[in-house]
């Protein structure tokens, strides 16, 4: 409400602590990643049933997806997500939540001003 009464955008707001943080770039599923290729995709809540399904039938060979929580962990592979299939609309239609995605790297940035 305050962001569209400044700024005129209707726009959702996903929020996460410190430790929130903490825990899910503990947990994420792709150690072995590149940190600009790596996202963790912060959603408002849970995935529309079958969702997880769906999106990986759109996934490319070096691509992986996994939810934890009610964060999507992608890693984008090799072509990165400039190439990818799994655009923020297709993600945004296929989960049926709101959320906010940034890359391992930002992601890590945030732990850290957040501390």
């Amino acid at each position: 409400m305050a962001i569209h009464e400044e700024f005129g955008v209707d726009t959702p707001v996903i929020h996460r602590t410190h430790a929130q943080l903490v825990s899910s770039e503990s947990a994420q599923p792709f150690p072995g990643g590149e940190v600009k290729s790596v996202h963790a995709m912060f959603l408002e809540g849970a995935p529309s049933g079958g969702a997880i399904e769906a999106l990986q039938q759109r996934l490319r060979d070096t691509e992986r997806i996994a939810l934890i929580g009610d964060d999507l962990w992608i890693d984008y592979g090799a072509g990165g997500v400039h190439s990818t299939k799994l655009t923020g609309t297709v993600l945004d239609r296929a989960l049926g939540v709101a959320g906010t995605a940034r890359n391992l790297r930002t992601t890590r940035t945030l732990i850290e001003l957040t501390a």
